[in-house]
């Protein structure tokens, strides 16, 4: 799925930039350290069960108009067991013509700050060719939206920015190279009118290019630098008045985000590099 063209952001011709990329596995058990990997799932390049969890492998496409093609996401789905046996029924067989089934992307996808666990309806295809995943036109998820209407080159460069820095973070040592993520009493952090003013609770934690944000998850402010909401403060004033953002902090590394719906409820941790730099 190459191309070639003249990039709008850079100017420049470019032939055969990257326009697809698999995850070899769902995140979840990808995290399962190597050596104990196999002995806690059973996986293939389509298929993979954990425990009583159960995921197929297929395609998720974003249009790229200016080059009149996709950029394919390999992507992972979490099913249930009986959307799951459905594909092994099917698996050398044409299931075009099946309905259409549901799952969950089990993968966080460089670029989108809430791809995982977002829900997909699935298309089963011919035996050559990977189920299609699509998101709800009713999701308003940047990836959603991308999916419907596609992304020029600008946003295309921003992708593979976030590729580039993933495909860092991942190499062997890249964790020893980071910097400590734990902040002391003394490190400042940013957070927003909500949360330090109105004493709303932090459902969204930050530590994208090494920078602390701490915020109530609200989008009716952008966090602009000339954004009236901002605050700077020290991050242990939050985690004096929650305590539970000290057990979480120290476990996020750089270049990753969490999120939580309420306080004392399970952070869901993803890949958000930054790619302003």
């Amino acid at each position: 799925m190459s191309g070639h063209f003249v990039c709008a952001t850079c100017g420049q011709s470019h032939d055969g930039l990257p326009t697809d990329w698999g995850f070899k596995l769902p995140d979840d058990v990808w995290a399962i350290p190597a050596t104990g990997r196999e002995a806690a799932a059973r996986f293939t390049d389509d298929l993979c069960q954990y425990g009583e969890r159960h995921f197929i492998r297929g395609l998720l496409s974003v249009p790229l108009p200016d080059i009149a093609s996709d950029f394919g996401w390999g992507v992972w789905a979490e099913v249930d067991a009986a959307v799951f046996q459905r594909y092994l029924d099917l698996y050398d067989a044409n299931g075009s013509s099946e309905p259409l089934y549901s799952g969950t992307l089990a993968n966080s996808l460089p670029g989108y700050v809430s791809s995982l666990h977002a829900p997909v309806s699935i298309q089963f295809l011919d035996s050559a060719q990977r189920p299609l995943f699509r998101l709800s036109e009713r999701d308003r998820s940047t990836l959603a939206i991308e999916q419907r209407t596609g992304i020029d080159s600008a946003r295309y460069h921003q992708i593979l920015d976030a590729l580039q820095a993933y495909e860092a973070a991942s190499r062997p040592g890249a964790q020893e190279e980071r910097e400590d993520a734990a902040p002391d009493r003394s490190t400042l952090c940013i957070s927003c009118s909500h949360v330090v003013d109105d004493g709303d609770s932090v459902l969204v934690v930050s530590h994208s290019g090494g920078d602390w944000v701490l915020l109530c998850g609200h989008t009716d402010h952008s966090h602009d630098e000339d954004d009236g909401t901002l605050r700077i403060l020290h991050w242990q004033h939050l985690v004096d008045r929650d305590p539970s953002l000290e057990d979480m902090i120290p476990a996020l590394e750089v270049d990753y985000s969490a999120e939580r719906t309420v306080v004392g409820g399970e952070w869901r941790i993803f890949f958000d590099p930054d790619t302003d730099d």
